[in-house]
């Protein structure tokens, strides 16, 4: 018996999907799924270096505040 798993992960944002090396598109209302093998969750080293928890270069922003005091907050 063959069992095969589909998984689907799509980001609405393009500030988020730009951090992918192959994100998925949606084009005319349709799931494009990306050619390229793989789970398309491949993530540019550049990305991780800037928003890796704790360490990443974002987490030391002013813009991080907000989100940082959610957390410390339990909201």
């Amino acid at each position: 018996m063959l069992i095969t798993y589909t998984v689907l992960r799509h980001i609405k944002r393009n500030l988020i999907s730009e951090h992918f090396r192959y994100p998925a598109k949606i084009k005319e209302g349709y799931y494009c799924t990306p050619l390229d093998p793989g789970f398309s969750i491949e993530i540019y080293d550049s990305a991780i270096k800037d928003y890796e928890f704790p360490r990443g270069t974002f987490w030391k922003s002013d813009e991080a505040r907000p989100l940082i005091q959610c957390m410390i907050n339990g909201l």
